[in-house]
């Protein structure tokens, strides 16, 4: 039997799961109900996708008075990230990580990354630390 055959023998199945997803879109104002599982799954996926954003989640931990250099923070990431064998999707870059970390904490935390002068032009992230095991 091909698969032309198959389908056709389903129709009426798939029109009546489809009928019946059209009502429940109706009865929710036609919006899709978002399952954990989905909800989940899309945490997951915007991790992977963000990889700085993943490090700052993972590593950083908040120490008052301290201050990391974004130069030893971006070392720490590159080494986090070939431990975790996670692709850096140019994010190394030394003028793309303090870019990328400051829009991680706006997406995490809904305020930019607190990125100081810690000695002349030398920027530093204040307030945090990279965990010991991190």
């Amino acid at each position: 039997m091909d698969l032309e055959n198959k389908l056709t023998d389903e129709l009426p199945g798939v029109l009546n799961w489809a009928l019946n997803g059209l009502s429940e879109l109706r009865e929710n104002n036609f919006n899709f109900t978002i399952s954990d599982s989905m909800r989940e799954a899309k945490e997951h996926y915007m991790l992977y996708s963000r990889p700085v954003e993943r490090f700052v989640k993972a590593c950083l931990v908040e120490a008052p008075g301290s201050t990391l250099t974004i130069k030893y923070l971006r070392e720490q990431y590159g080494n986090w990230l070939k431990r975790e064998e996670i692709s850096d999707m140019g994010t190394t870059n030394s003028h793309v990580f303090p870019k990328k970390l400051s829009e991680s904490f706006q997406s995490l935390w809904g305020q930019p990354a607190p990125i100081v002068n810690t000695h002349g032009h030398v920027k530093g992230l204040s307030g945090y630390k990279v965990r010991e095991n991190a």
